[in-house]
């Protein structure tokens, strides 16, 4: 079997157990003895996900693929956040024009709802709703926002420009 059938096979095995924490792998480029693999969905910013692709996958391919020297890990330009829900800011003094939330990266780890209750509570799905976006001042809606393990939750300024993450 060649090294890039090698890989996929890998890839196949480990795909499940990161598919079941939202994300995805897969191999985008193979030159000399360097590996390019693209990660995608939740993976894509979840801190956690470099210990996984990291210490298994990486280590996985080197040990199968002997041949492998180097696997770079690239965030997928094809996660499209289609599944978002905007909910405008209105608060005076706020610089803060607009809150986004993608339910495709939301886990439901509630972590903005324990930093910011009177804005976020979690749906029937588990997923991250705002509630009252004018309810507490810039500085704690960003720390709900960087709570986020999965940076679901996007802050834009009153010109429309991303402020986080």
């Amino acid at each position: 079997m060649d090294r890039t059938n090698k890989i996929k096979r890998i890839l196949s095995k480990v795909r499940p157990y990161i598919k079941s924490h939202g994300g995805d792998v897969e191999l985008t480029e193979i030159k000399g003895k360097t590996v390019t693999l693209e990660v995608g969905g939740v993976c894509a910013s979840c801190p956690l996900a470099k210990l996984t692709y990291n210490k298994v996958v990486r280590d996985l391919i080197k040990e199968k693929v002997p041949e492998v020297e180097k696997v770079i890990f690239k965030k997928s330009k094809k996660h499209i956040m289609a599944n978002q829900k905007e909910y405008p800011r209105a608060k005076e003094g706020s610089n803060i024009g607009k809150i986004v939330i993608d339910r495709d990266l939301c886990i439901g780890a509630a972590s903005c709802v324990a930093v910011a209750p009177a804005i976020f509570e979690l749906d029937a799905e588990n997923k991250v709703i705002v509630i009252d976006a004018n309810a507490v001042d810039d500085e704690t809606l960003k720390q709900a926002a960087q709570s986020c393990p999965t940076k679901a939750i996007l802050l834009f300024d009153k010109e429309g420009k991303q402020i986080y993450p």
